[in-house]
């Protein structure tokens, strides 16, 4: 595969072509990622305002009384939708769900912890932690080691 990119000063915004003499699963799956990169954003409430907030900024995603949550920049803003809903939706290479009520973003993960047996804790750049609930620990594992 060939890439190239051409600099013109007229260009005000840029614009990825793609040329081929088929469509092939390459093609279609570079045409998928290059997409989900630049249009994912997650729809989100705090002060009767609403955000777009990049998908990949976001650091864990969970429910709480009943209600699901965005934390991003250290700050809690409510979704309008399902965990389930949102883990359909979300970039499952970054995105993982460690327990029944919480996805978490494995790229804003400083480092983790399995000093406590038969637990995994997830350490935060922002400070905050997660733990991994038991019947996940598995999936975590094999997620990590992929």
């Amino acid at each position: 595969m060939e890439i190239e990119i051409k600099v013109d000063k007229n260009i005000n915004e840029p614009k990825i072509i793609i040329q081929t003499d088929k469509i092939t699963k390459e093609i279609t799956d570079i045409y998928d990622k290059l997409n989900g990169e630049i249009n994912k954003k997650i729809k989100a409430y705090k002060n009767d305002k609403m955000y777009l907030l990049n998908e990949k900024d976001i650091e864990s995603i969970y429910a709480e009384d009943g209600k699901v949550y965005a934390r991003y920049n250290n700050e809690k803003y409510l979704l309008k939708s399902r965990l389930y809903e949102i883990e359909n939706v979300i970039d499952k290479k970054i995105f993982i769900r460690i327990s029944h009520s919480e996805i978490i973003n494995i790229e804003k993960v400083k480092n983790i912890d399995f000093k406590i047996t038969g637990t995994i804790l997830f350490n935060f750049y922002d400070g905050n932690t997660a733990y991994v609930s038991r019947r996940y620990i598995k999936k975590i594992k094999e997620f990590l080691n992929s």
